[in-house]
């Protein structure tokens, strides 16, 4: 986190730098950098607080049942919160914030692999609007009767590739 947060300050200072946003493309490059940088270190950074907070108001709590359940309450949120950013963490490969193609096929079947294709296509649609995707639909084949026999997508947006993590 230390690098990161060192990153997030040099690039701070090379945007306040005289005749930065004259080069558009290169200054919106490094915004998204910084802005790739900021959505892991700021969510790190809260889990920190708000663990340290707890451990504070722990001890402070007694026998308080009030407060014992509420810690409880916030803990578990802290958890799902904890476990999107291992998730997170997992994914810093080079191609983790790519953009994505999904393909549904409806197989063998009939009308009913089409009327499964099309749910899970708006399934997939419905998440993308859910994590802020830009979700095109790219090429449509519908089905003789009902749903659809294949369609592609197109999902841009940042670890837009990491599809599969549907909480």
């Amino acid at each position: 986190m230390a690098h990161k947060e060192q990153s997030i300050a040099d690039i701070q200072a090379q945007m306040s730098q005289e005749g930065f946003w004259e080069h558009q493309e290169q200054a919106n490059k490094v915004m998204q950098e910084l802005k790739g940088l900021k959505n892991i270190v700021e969510p790190f950074l809260d889990c920190v607080r708000r663990v340290n907070d707890s451990k504070e108001l722990l001890a402070m709590s007694g026998d308080d049942g009030d407060l014992n359940k509420q810690l409880s309450e916030d803990a578990a949120a802290l958890k799902v919160q904890i476990d999107a950013l291992e998730l997170q963490a997992h994914l810093s490969g080079p191609f983790d914030g790519a953009n994505a193609l999904l393909s549904i096929n409806a197989g063998a079947g009939g009308t009913e692999s089409c009327d499964w294709a099309s749910m899970l296509m708006r399934m997939y649609i419905r998440h993308t609007e859910l994590k802020k995707f830009k979700c095109e639909v790219i090429d449509i084949l519908h089905g003789d009767e009902a749903g659809i026999k294949n369609v592609t997508l197109r999902v841009a947006g940042e670890k837009a590739s990491f599809l599969g993590n549907l909480q």
